[in-house]
């Protein structure tokens, strides 16, 4: 798999994960956790519909809809160098840019969608939503009775 993909395709849906740098923590509070919801809500706006992520301690996961050229790649940049700028003076927080994969059918998409809704719970850490709702709600939304 990919760790950057290059030529998104606007319509398509994308697996991005990234982690932090040396292992190191990315959220440290429940307000640490907040301010990426809400900055995600904030500089998703046109570029990409966010499908569902999941944010654990040290690393996220995000299930993407690129809406327009660049978005995906765009969306990422600002996301990142912002949250960085707010969380810590100095070097960089995240390892590297972002990995990323093309959801490629719809068994792909669920079993991603999947994944990433569990992934808080596998790790008994961080917090998981979809446009601020709880996971079990983004399971619903997505057609999967819970």
């Amino acid at each position: 798999m990919p760790y950057r993909i290059h030529g998104f395709r606007n319509g398509r849906a994308y697996h991005v994960v990234n982690k932090g740098r040396d292992g190191r923590r990315i959220f440290n509070s429940e307000a640490d956790y907040e301010k990426f919801a809400k900055m995600v809500s904030v500089y998703s706006v046109g570029r990409v519909r966010v499908e569902a992520f999941a944010l654990v301690w040290n690393h996220f996961h995000f299930l993407l809809r690129q809406r327009e050229h660049g978005g995906v790649q765009e969306f990422m940049k600002v996301l990142q160098m912002q949250y960085s700028r707010s969380f810590e003076k100095g070097s960089g927080l995240f390892k590297g840019c972002f990995w990323a994969e093309e959801i490629q059918n719809s068994t792909h998409y669920y079993r991603v969608l999947d994944y990433i809704l569990r992934n808080p719970v596998k790790h008994k850490l961080g917090m998981l939503g979809l446009d601020g709702v709880s996971g079990s709600t983004a399971l619903k939304d997505n057609g999967i009775d819970v």
